[in-house]
């Protein structure tokens, strides 16, 4: 009984860590399009803390010695992805500095495909350049003509607690 307990125990903690990391990496990819963070730094940050996370990974006794690159990315996507999203959700909801109005003028214009059973539904991106980082901007649908007429976008922009500005509006113009 012990066995099959402790084999359901790690199946439920296999099933909600993967839970978990989706999710994570779901809402790393949702602040990360209001941050002006480079994606170099995202990237860093992941590899980084899964270097890290091997190393611990590997003198747990579920791996075996001979498993690294599995527990590299296990510690890389995982536990990366989770420390990456807590990094940018504390950027973004921790603190309560004043907001400011910015005007930046469009560089290009482009669309993304709509989802999965929507694809002719694109969805209309800008690209601005604030402080020297090339931002994408994503609207609805709907929003489709008045991006093809817009010369400048008005953004509401916050410093974030660990001092990475975030956007909390946009406006075209």
């Amino acid at each position: 009984m012990r066995k099959s307990l402790r084999r359901n125990l790690q199946s439920l903690l296999t099933v909600l860590g993967i839970l978990v990391t989706g999710s994570m990496a779901y809402l790393t990819v949702i602040l990360y399009r209001r941050t002006f963070i480079a994606v170099q730094d995202l990237i860093l940050m992941m590899l980084g803390i899964g270097l890290v996370a091997t190393f611990f990974i590997l003198r747990s006794k579920y791996f075996r010695k001979t498993d690294l690159l599995l527990s590299f990315l296990v510690a890389t996507v995982g536990i990366g992805s989770l420390f990456t999203g807590l990094f940018l959700a504390a950027n973004t909801y921790l603190g309560d500095p004043p907001a400011r109005s910015q005007s930046r003028n469009i560089i290009r214009k482009d669309s993304r495909r709509g989802p999965k059973g929507r694809r002719n539904e694109t969805h209309p991106t800008v690209y601005i350049r604030y402080n020297g980082l090339e931002k994408e901007l994503v609207y609805p649908h709907d929003s489709t003509e008045a991006v093809e007429q817009a010369v400048r976008v008005e953004l509401v922009v916050k410093t974030g607690l660990l001092g990475y500005e975030f956007i909390t509006g946009k406006r075209l113009q």
